[in-house]
């Protein structure tokens, strides 16, 4: 009766350690499976994404191959998690998704920079006009008759270039760029409404960037414009000193070195007797 009650309680014991291995067990890989998961799905919006930015590449003759290779070499990882995933292999499926994300998020970014790049730009003219109407407005006197309709202008200048700011961050490049050459136009028609031309204004800043930098050119070359001549002798005379300087120490340097190699001789010379004084 004993040994019966024993072997009972054992069982109950084995099973309820057997209960807790088998939830603990559970609960460890529950993390790794949804990790795993989420990073499935993530490769999966990267694939969607990489292949619309392939087609939009490939429609402004922008080099892909690239981008394809990555792509091929994303979805056959893609395609090992995918298994990993139907057999519960959390761990291994989680480290293909990974490899795949990687490899996917650098082809995305380097396709992206050669997308966004002519829309770039013209984001940044258009905002450069964009900033010069501000700047004829404010210079031009309120009671003006065409102040009020350029103002309206100006007013959806600004507006276009913030939704041609908005669809870049979007990655709509085209029409980010569409919307820039809008805003861009409604900048150079508030020029037009106060009879100016945007190009005297463009070509004004251009020959003050290019006077600075001829500026800055010429200090480069003349060291320094406001020197008196005693300032560059001064100069030219420290400039020789410390080349005199420079030369008397290496010819210092190479006294010493003779010194040196005329006692390594003697040296070698009193060795060399001394062996042949014992042979």
């Amino acid at each position: 009766m004993q040994t019966t009650t024993n072997t009972r309680v054992i069982t109950f014991i084995f099973a309820a350690l057997l209960s807790a291995l088998c939830a603990t067990t559970a609960l460890a890989a529950e993390p790794y499976e949804k990790e795993a998961t989420d990073r499935i799905n993530a490769v999966e919006k990267q694939l969607s994404e990489i292949r619309s930015l392939i087609n939009q590449a490939q429609e402004k003759d922008i080099f892909t191959s690239y981008a394809e290779d990555s792509l091929d070499d994303a979805v056959d990882l893609y395609d090992d998690a995918m298994k990993q995933k139907l057999d519960e292999d959390w761990d291994d499926a989680l480290a293909f998704a990974d490899e795949a994300y990687d490899i996917l998020d650098d082809a995305i970014d380097d396709l992206d920079q050669e997308l966004s790049a002519e829309s770039k730009e013209k984001i940044i003219l258009a905002r450069q006009w964009v900033r010069l109407a501000d700047d004829i407005l404010d210079d031009t006197d309120k009671d003006d008759l065409d102040y009020e309709d350029a103002m309206l202008i100006f007013i959806e200048a600004e507006r276009t270039l913030e939704d041609a700011e908005e669809a870049f961050d979007d990655q709509h490049y085209d029409d980010a760029e569409e919307l820039a050459e809008d805003a861009a136009d409604f900048a150079d028609d508030v020029f037009n409404e106060l009879d100016l031309r945007i190009e005297d204004y463009l070509t004004d800043d251009e020959e003050e960037e290019d006077s600075s930098e001829d500026e800055e050119d010429a200090d480069d070359d003349q060291g320094c414009n406001h020197c008196s001549d005693d300032d560059i002798d001064d100069e030219k005379e420290a400039s020789n000193t410390a080349y005199n300087s420079t030369e008397a120490a290496l010819h210092a340097q190479i006294a010493q070195l003779l010194q040196v190699i005329t006692l390594l001789k003697q040296i070698i010379a009193l060795q060399q007797s001394q062996i042949d004084l014992f042979r």
